[in-house]
């Protein structure tokens, strides 16, 4: 312990005789605020995004059905909290929607009974408010439910069509199956009122835009920390003086964990530094919350301190893992959510998400604040917090390991 001690006092002065690479790190964290700040201020500041939106139907049919979609929209949960639905006028959703007071305007033609008889995929037609771009793609999407849900009524009645031209039944009869079909199935659906359902993403917890991104961009720092300790490490292998000291008594292995928990107690001062700021000016997270975070994200500085050195021990130049690891780290921000939320990322990229550590390490920090402000189930945040715990332990410990094998065979060779 007193050899890996000295060993660690040892490597801290080195670090801190580059004073240029100090303050750009001690810098770069509110860099970062300032530009994501600017970027998504509106968003931070309002929430605006989830706010219900304005939107007038006008009924030019006016029949039972079109009052049944009507009630349709008013009375689904799914739809009505994000949509405020306002039974209009013609002319005067037209007025409202010149003033910019609604997101748009839902119009029943007047043969929209007709249209769901024969089954037309956009029985009723849409005006988008083009000044509220996210707004207007969202109400879309919405819509283009209903849509789905003609188009696929669709397919199951001119199947069943199909079938029964086999037997024996006029082109009239099939008419009428088809009309008695299709308005019993709309009917139902009308009535049930699930056209719009609301599908909840079980395996990233929400969270608000300025939780989300505090811990995204302390992941990328972290990550750009580690990318320092590899390059740490290929310089003393490179400049001779791990060979010495490893032939010391201190040995590789001590060599090793002084780098990798040298430079951990740097990603740490960094952390704390970065943190501070958003406790004291913002007051984000109350007391229990920050001594947690804290704690959890000294592991995550071990874990991505760990994967860096081992990925070290396979390079002798600098340049070429500077580079490397600086791709790494951009593809892993890029897919691991510290850039684009996980919440909004299709299902198939958060597929390709998991396969980096920037995504277990904000998923759990998720978890953490979600459980901690009493937003997600205790037993689940509780055992996803514990599985992600032991398996960057676990994981760290191995990359440790294989890094000594790999660097006493080097410094052998």
């Amino acid at each position: 312990m007193i050899k890996l001690t000295k060993l660690i006092k040892k490597d801290l002065k080195l670090i801190l005789r580059h004073k240029w690479a100090i303050i750009a790190h001690l810098c770069l964290p509110f860099l970062l605020y300032g530009i994501f700040a600017f970027i998504f201020s509106d968003m931070m500041s309002r929430e605006a995004d989830i706010s219900p939106m304005n939107v007038a139907v006008v009924d030019k049919e006016n029949s039972v059905l079109s009052r049944m979609l009507i009630n349709n929209f008013k009375g689904n949960k799914s739809f009505s909290k994000m949509v405020n639905i306002k039974t209009m006028k013609e002319e005067a959703a037209e007025e409202s929607f010149k003033e910019n007071q609604l997101m748009g305007i839902i119009i029943i033609p007047e043969d929209f009974s007709k249209s769901l008889v024969y089954i037309e995929n956009y029985p009723i037609n849409i005006i988008l408010n083009k000044r509220e771009s996210l707004k207007s793609s969202v109400l879309k999407n919405m819509m283009e439910s209903y849509g789905v849900y003609v188009s696929s009524v669709e397919k199951s009645i001119v199947a069943y069509i199909d079938y029964l031209e086999e037997y024996d039944f006029s082109q009239s009869e099939l008419e009428d199956i088809n009309e008695n079909m299709s308005l019993q199935l709309i009917l139902a659906a009308l009535t049930r009122g699930d056209l719009f359902q609301e599908k909840k993403i079980n395996s990233i917890p929400s969270s608000s835009s300025a939780e989300y991104f505090i811990v995204a961009i302390l992941v990328l720092l972290l990550m750009y920390n580690g990318v320092s300790s590899g390059n740490h490490l290929i310089k003393e292998i490179n400049s001779g003086c791990l060979k010495r000291t490893v032939t010391s008594p201190a040995g590789s292995l001590s060599v090793l964990l002084s780098k990798w928990i040298s430079f951990s107690i740097y990603g740490a001062v960094q952390m704390i530094i970065f943190i501070l700021p958003v406790v004291l000016f913002f007051q984000a997270f109350h007391q229990d919350l920050i001594v947690k975070i804290i704690l959890y994200m000294w592991l995550d500085i071990f874990f991505i301190n760990s994967i860096f050195i081992f990925l070290a021990t396979f390079f002798r130049k600098e340049e070429v893992f500077m580079a490397v690891g600086n791709i790494f780290v951009f593809i892993c921000a890029l897919a691991g959510g510290s850039f684009l939320p996980l919440q909004l990322m299709p299902l198939e990229i958060q597929k390709l998400a998991a396969l980096t550590p920037n995504y277990w390490i904000i998923r759990a920090s998720l978890y953490m604040m979600s459980y901690s402000t009493g937003g997600a189930t205790g037993l689940l945040a509780i055992s996803q917090l514990e599985l992600t715990l032991y398996s960057l332990a676990g994981i760290s410990l191995l990359l440790i390991f294989i890094s000594y094998l790999r660097l006493r065979k080097a410094v052998r060779s």
